[in-house]
This record gives C-alpha cells, sequence and structure tokens, in this order.
C-alpha cells in the first residue's frame, strides 16, 4: 500500500495473517507517496499476480 513516513504496515499484517495461520504468499507491494504512472502499473501486475495465486 501507499505510506507517507514509515510503511511498516505492510510486514504487520504480514506478521499478523501469518501468526493467524494463514499463508502469506507475497511480502506486499509498498510506494511511498503517490504511485507514478509506472508504480501505478506495477501495481496492477501485483495485483493480478496475487488474484491468481
Amino acid at each position: 500500500g501507499c505510506y507517507g513516513w514509515s510503511g511498516e504496515s505492510t510486514k504487520i499484517l504480514n506478521e499478523a495473517l501469518a501468526n493467524a495461520g494463514f499463508e502469506v504468499i507475497e511480502e506486499g507491494f509498498r510506494n511511498q507517496w503517490n504511485p507514478d504512472d509506472g508504480r501505478q502499473i506495477e501495481a496492477i501486475e501485483f495485483g493480478k499476480k496475487i488474484a491468481k495465486a
């Protein structure tokens, strides 16, 4: 997800999911502030990848 400061939410969520017994298939997609066009494309591709998993 997008973040403005420390960006640790992805790590915290992954740890919480793993501790709850979920299989974390990807580490997540992180982007500081608003994504530019290139990062938006990467985010879309990331979404497609995890949707297939």
